[in-house]
């Protein structure tokens, strides 16, 4: 709503019509997508943090990982693989506790259901680079708290905090990268976002071979997050500044190269500016009409 009022204002009312495709915006829109590859490998680390290799009792072993569990036993002992140790080794997640192995992967989606509604708003509201800057940096603090977490419970609330808002960054990015580019490839390049973090699962198996225990898998994993600081030299999108109303010509070229095409001819002005009324009236009836209307954003696209 902002922005279409705000567009009466102006004396010379400016058309913004991204190109469909430039080598800047495929430099961005890759760049944007390897946090996809890194929302791939966090919400996907329980495969190698949660591994629950074969145990045995420590009081009954004779040499052979029987898997069985006893009442008066205190500890038990695992055969060390590939990963040699897990949060389900650290914690002893076997037998009665067994159930507190699935409770992580529960706790981790139960964030992805939160921060999907939540991040979504917070991207409409301070912006889709700003969001994955926040998110990357907050990334790197989570992963060194789960490196040096003391107990079963931190480590869950850590896990559940890192999760959401790992997705919170790939609504953020996914919007991004369709934003910048025309709407020619739009759907490319959406469809591109799935690779990304595709490739994420990739990466995970390469980190998990490599790192042999979940602490140092975590290490690597706040090494390969610190390129994504660098989210802070990327261009706002034009279309996001132009629906709060903001100034959006410096990120139009910096993305693009481009100068915003301006409209000065006056039947050109007359025609935008119903354009622009209806899109208000549009607008109206479509919060008035939604019982989500406080959490409507404007369309932009």
């Amino acid at each position: 709503m902002k922005l279409v009022q705000s567009e009466f204002k102006r004396k010379v009312i400016e058309k913004m019509e991204l190109p469909d495709f430039t080598y800047r915006q495929l430099f961005v829109t890759i760049a944007v997508g390897y946090s996809a590859l890194l929302d791939g490998l966090t919400l996907n680390a329980p495969v190698f943090m949660s591994l629950q290799p074969d145990f045995s009792c420590s009081d009954t072993f004779n040499g052979t990982y029987d898997n069985e569990c006893y009442s008066n036993c205190t500890e038990y002992i695992f055969q060390e693989s590939t990963f040699s140790e897990s949060i389900v080794t650290k914690y002893q997640l076997v037998c009665k506790k067994d159930h507190l192995g699935p409770l992580i992967t529960a706790a981790g989606h139960f964030g992805i259901g939160i921060a999907s509604i939540a991040g979504g708003y917070f991207g409409d509201k301070f912006g889709r680079v700003n969001s994955m800057l926040i998110v990357s940096a907050t990334s790197l603090t989570m992963y060194l708290a789960i490196m040096y977490h003391t107990s079963y419970m931190q480590y869950l609330i850590l896990w559940t905090l890192l999760n959401s808002i790992s997705i919170a960054r790939y609504n953020s990015m996914a919007t991004y990268t369709v934003e910048v580019v025309g709407e020619k490839y739009r759907s490319t390049f959406g469809l591109m976002c799935n690779i990304y973090y595709g490739s994420g699962f990739m990466l995970l198996s390469i980190l998990g071979y490599i790192a042999n225990d979940w602490r140092k898998l975590m290490l690597t994993s706040v090494i390969v997050h610190i390129p994504a600081l660098f989210y802070i030299f990327l261009p706002k999108s034009p279309n996001w500044l132009q629906s709060k109303g903001k100034p959006y010509e410096k990120a139009f070229k910096k993305l693009t190269g481009l100068e915003v095409n301006e409209i000065d001819d006056d039947n050109n002005v007359a025609s935008a500016s119903q354009d622009l009324k209806a899109l208000i009236e549009s607008e109206k009836i479509r919060r008035q009409n939604s019982l989500f209307s406080p959490f409507l954003r404007t369309k932009i696209l």
